[in-house]
């Protein structure tokens, strides 16, 4: 390798800086900054002057010091989205990851996403987003009760905090009205007659998980309030080759004349209603109940939880409360960057769940 050409790789490893592009086109410093970083209309330069700044900028390749910006102003103009355990909290749906991307594109912001493993102990203790401010805002995304740990280190953190699902605080929350949804789905199954209400969660969530939590007390109570017998089932895990198997063993133990020793009168007996977890449960639930023979939906009425894009397929889609997740995606962006631009409090988001009834019911 020659010398010329030694020294034309190492210069275009070399960071362009600003005084390299105010050498070239022969003006201040202070004038290429205005033109290429304040973003101001009054930068003591005229518009062709401003032009061949960024041309001449471009062309030698200078890019923006992000770091230095964020030393400068005080500000990185990054979101934070920190995630949790593997299982329940390791990402979020695609559509409210799409809509927090776009708006954080739309006002000039960028994601920095962080997975800690289990926000507890030594894992909130060694978190970069949760001890290095290093973005503007941070989104704390667990769907089960965050530890103590987590609580207190970031209620002491200098940067705001924007808590998924929680149902506990005022503050700083953006969530699904996963009460209104379940309480929807109930009145709906008893509007149509049922009389027996079964809720089906085969994915054995956490205890503490926040919706699942949710869910249950909602369900319960707006049995009660609609006069229907409540039937939880919600602390099996059944791996997804054996939900075909569960759910024909299931009817099989509704529909069987001879009841189960010692069990209560009705407690065998299929109910009007069930309601399952997700729509893909609910999807599996169907195609065995008519393929044992049970009519849907003049024997069993069946409803569930959806994003919208799953039960609304085919031709006969399946009763949903729908969690609009990019509706979602774009609160919590508008909210993170509220708070980023203006620190300190923010009323919780409240995401309501339309009903989509469907012939499942």
């Amino acid at each position: 390798m020659n010398n010329q050409t030694g020294e034309a790789l190492a210069t275009a490893r070399r960071r362009v800086r600003l005084v390299d592009v105010a050498r070239e086109v022969g003006v201040s410093v202070q004038v290429v900054s205005k033109v290429l970083n304040g973003g101001v209309s009054n930068v003591g330069a005229s518009a062709t002057t401003q032009t061949r700044i960024r041309d001449t900028a471009r062309q030698m390749g200078y890019r923006r010091h992000a770091a230095g910006m964020a030393l400068r102003n005080q500000a990185f103009r990054s979101i934070g989205l920190l995630l949790g355990e593997a299982d329940f909290d390791a990402a979020l749906p695609q559509g409210v990851l799409a809509g927090l991307m776009r708006i954080a594109a739309r006002e000039n912001y960028s994601l920095n996403v962080m997975a800690a493993g289990p926000l507890v102990g030594d894992a909130v203790r060694q978190s970069r987003l949760l001890n290095e401010q290093m973005v503007d805002v941070l989104i704390i995304a667990q769907s089960t009760q965050p530890s103590p740990e987590l609580v207190e280190v970031a209620s002491q953190m200098p940067t705001p905090v924007v808590w998924l699902f929680r149902d506990d605080l005022e503050h700083n929350v953006v969530r699904f009205d996963e009460a209104g949804a379940t309480t929807s789905l109930v009145q709906h199954l008893a509007q149509r007659g049922a009389k027996r209400v079964a809720f089906v969660d085969l994915k054995a969530t956490p205890a503490n998980s926040i919706i699942a939590v949710g869910r249950r007390a909602a369900f319960v109570q707006a049995c009660r309030q609609c006069d229907v017998e409540p039937q939880l089932q919600c602390d099996v895990a059944v791996p997804p080759e054996d939900c075909a198997a569960f759910w024909r063993d299931w009817l099989t133990a509704k529909t069987s004349e001879t009841p189960h020793p010692g069990a209560l009168p009705g407690a065998g007996a299929l109910p009007g209603g069930v309601i399952v977890n997700c729509c893909e449960g609910a999807r599996l639930l169907l195609e065995v109940a008519a393929q044992v023979g049970v009519r849907s939906p003049e024997a069993l009425r069946v409803a569930t939880f959806d994003s919208g894009r799953r039960c609304v397929a085919g031709l006969a889609p399946i009763t949903a409360a729908i969690l609009p997740e990019d509706q979602f995606g774009q609160a919590l962006g508008d909210t993170a960057i509220h708070l980023a631009e203006h620190p300190g409090r923010t009323a919780t988001r409240v995401i309501a769940c339309p009903l989509q009834v469907g012939a499942s019911s």
